[in-house]
Formats: structure tokens, C-alpha cells, sequence
């Protein structure tokens, strides 16, 4: 009988084994399938991050529209390295069609935008918002919005008077914010060009180490 039972145990425990083992090696599949995905992923969110870089720098070096003057000595817009962190999930907090903002350019004139709605996000445990415009012309079925923001970095490693985003709107509840498509005005660039300053209650009190940086012109020869 004590053999029978020593048998049975050494069974069970065999059985157990493989059991723990099987499942070790399971977890440890899917473990592997599941970094190759995220990897994956984040391969594809950089390829798609840069290649929006390629084209911006193609246009800057060969559009009659670039606002670089000296194209032949223009080599690449400056970004920060593209950083999924700064990619956040907004709920969108739509505002009355009769708000509306004005707002004031680098050169002193004035533009007037329509509030679309209040975008509240989190980023790095901070609770922030931004508010997007639209033309003042635009109807409710011409959702893009525009977003001018300033933050932390700027008049160091961004320009001085704030960066952009443009935003097309699907959801009117929620929307996707990635910094990492952050750009310059074009008077940036050249003086020739004026640009709109992004509104007070669009300052983010953060450093935003995201998109486009500020721009260094070539010296001339």
C-alpha cells in the first residue's frame, strides 16, 4: 500500500510539474507574442512619425509655398525623438457656437476664432486642457480644429511664441492629441509671414519635449 501511495505521489507530483511547467512556457508564449505586438506597434507609430517629417521637409525644400527662402541651403526642419508618451487620450467638452476668441498675431493684428470645445487630458500626472478653434466661418461639419498651445520649452528648445497642432475631429466626446505632430508658424521662418499667438488659457504648464523644434537658420557662406 505505502508503495502504491509513494507512486500515486510521485505521479501527482510528476503531473503537477508538467503542469507548472506547460503553463510557465504558455505565459511565457504569450508573453513574447504580446512584446512583438507592442513592438510592432511602436515601430509602426515611429515609421509613421518620421515619414510626416520627410514630407514636411520635402515641402519646406521644394513647394513655391515653403517659407524657406534659401532652399538650396535648407537641410531639415529640427525635431525632438518621437515619444508615444506624449500621444494622450482628450475627452472633449464641446462649447457654445456663439464663443468666440480673438486672438492676436506676432505683428500686432488680430484674428477671431470660434471655441469648438475644452480638451482635458492628463500628461505625466498632470490634469491639463486646451481649448480648440475652428474659423469663424467654419459650420459644425467642418470639424478640423486648430490648436495653438505654448509650454515649458519655449524660448529654449521651441520657438518663443508657441507651436500648433491641427486636430480633425470624429468624435465629438473624445479625441486623440499627439505633440509628436507639434509644428511651427511660418514666421519662424521669415518675417514675412505673421502668425497667430496662442491664447493665455492655452499655455500648458509642462515641458512638452515633443514635434518640432526651434529652427536655426544656415549661415550664409
Amino acid at each position: 500500500m505505502d508503495i502504491i501511495v509513494l507512486q500515486m505521489k510521485t505521479n501527482f507530483d510528476t503531473i503537477k510539474t508538467k503542469h507548472i511547467l506547460w503553463t510557465g512556457m504558455g505565459v511565457a508564449f504569450v508573453l513574447v507574442i504580446l512584446s512583438f505586438v507592442f513592438s510592432n506597434i511602436k515601430t509602426s507609430y515611429k515609421q509613421n512619425v518620421e515619414d510626416y517629417r520627410r514630407q514636411r521637409n520635402d515641402f519646406f525644400r521644394h513647394s513655391p509655398f515653403s517659407p524657406i527662402e534659401d532652399k538650396e541651403a535648407f537641410t531639415t526642419l529640427n525635431y525632438f525623438i518621437p515619444n508615444v508618451k506624449y500621444k494622450v487620450e482628450a475627452e472633449l467638452y464641446p462649447l457654445s457656437d456663439s464663443s468666440e476668441i480673438t486672438i492676436t498675431r506676432n505683428d500686432g493684428r488680430k484674428d477671431t476664432y470660434k471655441k469648438f470645445a475644452t480638451a482635458s487630458f492628463t500628461l505625466e500626472k498632470k490634469p491639463l486642457q486646451l481649448t480648440l478653434l475652428i474659423s469663424k466661418d467654419s459650420s459644425n461639419n467642418e470639424l478640423n480644429a486648430f490648436i495653438p498651445f505654448s509650454d515649458k520649452t519655449n524660448g529654449g528648445e521651441t520657438y518663443s511664441g508657441g507651436r500648433y497642432l491641427d486636430l480633425k475631429i470624429t468624435d465629438k466626446k473624445h479625441a486623440v492629441i499627439d505633440f509628436n505632430f507639434a509644428y511651427n508658424p511660418f514666421c519662424v521662418y521669415s518675417y514675412k509671414y505673421s502668425c497667430p499667438l496662442p491664447p493665455p488659457e492655452n499655455h500648458l504648464d509642462i515641458e512638452i519635449r515633443a514635434g518640432e523644434k526651434i529652427w536655426e537658420k544656415p549661415q550664409e557662406k
